[in-house]
């Protein structure tokens, strides 16, 4: 009776046995967190070809960098891009710094008052998230290099 006990108890011990780093072997990192109560749409949008502008054709830059929304950062990885509109043109691009979680961004500008819109990129949700005059252009806020914080709010 004994013996029957042990072999149950050793067979229940192999099947239970698994380890946590064989959990993650046959589990891999989902893009989407198991917390997140929401998921954001699947896009169909390529990746942009957005290029810098010759800072040297505009006047004054503003330099800035922004943080990644909570709601977007899951989804982030080192293929996104930022890029900034002012006047209709191309003014800024910048990559995803994943030590930072955020864009820094040299936008170039001509006159104060510019209105500015910004385009975000997911590569993994394949999606360009738009938010239309996020901000207005003001070198005296944000010279080249004193990298003022934003934190703007993209409509999922």
């Amino acid at each position: 009776m004994k013996q029957r006990i042990c072999i149950i108890a050793a067979l229940a011990l192999m099947a239970c046995g698994c380890t946590s780093s064989d959990d993650e072997q046959h589990n891999p990192e989902e893009i989407v967190p198991k917390d997140t109560t929401f998921v954001i749409q699947q896009g169909s949008d390529e990746r942009p070809t957005w290029q810098s502008p010759d800072y040297a054709q505009y006047g004054p830059t503003m330099s800035v960098f922004l943080y990644l929304q909570p709601e977007l950062l899951p989804y982030s990885s080192s293929q996104d891009l930022l890029c900034a509109i002012v006047g209709g043109e191309v003014r800024g691009v910048a990559d995803f710094d994943s030590d930072n979680n955020g864009f820094a961004l040299t936008i170039a500008g001509n006159d104060s008052d510019e209105t500015i819109s910004l385009n975000y990129y997911c590569d993994r949700l394949h999606r360009i998230f738009t938010l239309s005059n996020w901000t207005i252009f003001n070198s005296d806020i944000a010279p080249l290099g004193t990298g003022a914080t934003y934190k703007p709010i993209f409509p999922l």
